[in-house]
């Protein structure tokens, strides 16, 4: 009972965060009551800020989950991006008070 998609890393890569933050929240609201696992390929993000900035964007833009890659890729789960994802889920539940 959840629906799975991985961001447009090409839109990301060419900086058009517009787009792939609302394909994220377009899939949200289509899914509404189902759980969203928003999937980054994190190996073909290639660097620590670009895996932290679609991370916040994941987040912001509904994801219930976030993932590292499907497997599919060249580089696939690191333990830096994970860090990196950690960091940003961490920053998002201080902001929103969660972790109070």
């Amino acid at each position: 009972d959840e629906i799975d998609m991985v961001i447009s890393r090409g839109s990301f890569l060419e900086g058009n965060y517009r787009k792939v933050y609302d394909e994220i929240a377009a899939i949200r609201e289509t899914c509404k009551n189902v759980h969203l696992k928003v999937i980054l390929e994190t190996g073909e993000l290639q660097t620590p800020d670009n895996i932290y900035v679609a991370s916040k964007m994941a987040i912001d833009a509904g994801a219930d989950f976030i993932k590292t890659s499907t497997g599919k890729v060249a580089v696939n789960a690191t333990p830096q991006a994970a860090y990196v994802m950690l960091t940003a889920i961490a920053e998002n539940l201080k902001e929103i008070g969660a972790n109070e």
